[in-house]
């Protein structure tokens, strides 16, 4: 039965949300070194949108806006999307002053103020230097697959959470006018743009222009933007062939609001491990060395509203869905 099929699945909510290491009442802050700006935060939860205020801070470079959390545990995430100031990146100098040769650094520091579980009053600091590079191509090779499908999922997120304008509602008149057009449109704009630059700013403009050459660490990106466009999330509501709302069970099309609403909420808290998750559909592993008699029973795996997943259980590179032993 469906309860015996997912026990294992409360289980595991309940211990992890009684065991983990969590806090509240919290505000985190975000700075970076001079030559790079932080253009737009996207909160954790709600997945709202926080525009930088532009703040230089001396050394520094752009401070964040603080953003203030109720609860953060080890899945809370916080996407950044940064930008580059007037000027570009300074070199580096030696003791005397002097301009170093090579790239130069580039520095970013997070501060994390919370309560601890304790009630004692805590302040994580986390400072990562990063090697600025002048090659196009050493990006793409830097790239996270994970990185990326969570700040595109949060920016659909964000982009249907945002206040309706006048031109919304002349345009949902229109067969996919509205926000969700807006947010479909923008996922393909960005993987489109990503993979323009990539095919024009690399070693890649020399090969035939039929050829369709893909970055090694994003070859998936296209098809998670096209999984995405076609989710819960962002796809229109389709009605059932046949039904009608004067029949019971067949008048509600797919999906319907509260299966969006949950899509939205679990945008909202995609991070890099669980981006995928909310739009790519499952991927099940067929074992030999199951002992369940031949019965199929489905893998708990962790929550997409949280962002927790089991440790202990195996996972793919590809996805973290359940898994089936046969």
């Amino acid at each position: 039965s469906d309860v015996d099929s997912y026990d294992d699945v409360l289980g595991e909510e309940l211990t992890g949300a009684a065991t983990v290491h969590s806090g509240h009442d919290a505000v985190f802050k975000l700075r970076t070194s001079e030559g790079v700006k932080i253009k737009t935060l996207w909160e954790t939860g709600p997945g709202r949108k926080v525009a930088s205020t532009g703040v230089a801070s001396g050394v520094m470079g752009d401070d964040s806006p603080e953003v203030e959390l109720a609860y953060v545990d080890p899945s809370t995430t916080v996407s950044v999307e940064f930008g580059y100031r007037v000027g570009g990146i300074p070199s580096d100098t030696d003791e005397r002053g002097r301009k170093t040769k090579g790239d130069p650094t580039v520095y970013f520091q997070s501060a994390l103020l919370y309560t601890a579980s304790d009630g004692s009053r805590r302040v994580r600091v986390s400072t990562l230097g990063l090697r600025t590079t002048q090659l196009v191509g050493d990006c793409f090779r830097g790239a996270d697959l994970g990185a990326t499908a969570a700040i595109l999922t949060r920016r659909a997120a964000a982009r249907l959470r945002e206040p309706p304008h006048e031109d919304d509602y002349s345009a949902r008149g229109s067969a996919g006018g509205g926000p969700l057009k807006k947010a479909r449109d923008e996922a393909a704009e960005l993987c489109v743009a990503v993979l323009a630059a990539y095919r024009m700013y690399t070693s890649a403009r020399s090969s035939p222009q039929s050829q369709l050459i893909l970055p090694e660490n994003l070859q998936t990106l296209p098809l998670f933007a096209l999984s995405l466009k076609k989710g819960p999330m962002l796809r229109d509501t389709v009605k059932p062939i046949g039904g009608g709302a004067g029949m019971s069970g067949w008048g509600a099309g797919s999906p319907t609001a509260d299966e969006r609403s949950y899509a939205v909420h679990c945008g909202g808290n995609a991070s890099c491990a669980t981006a995928v998750l909310t739009s790519h559909p499952d991927l099940y592993r067929l074992t030999e060395d199951g002992d369940w008699g031949g019965r199929v029973k489905p893998r708990p795996r962790g929550s997409t509203a949280t962002g927790r997943v089991s440790s202990s259980d195996p996972v793919t590179s590809a996805s973290l869905g359940p898994y089936v032993k046969l």
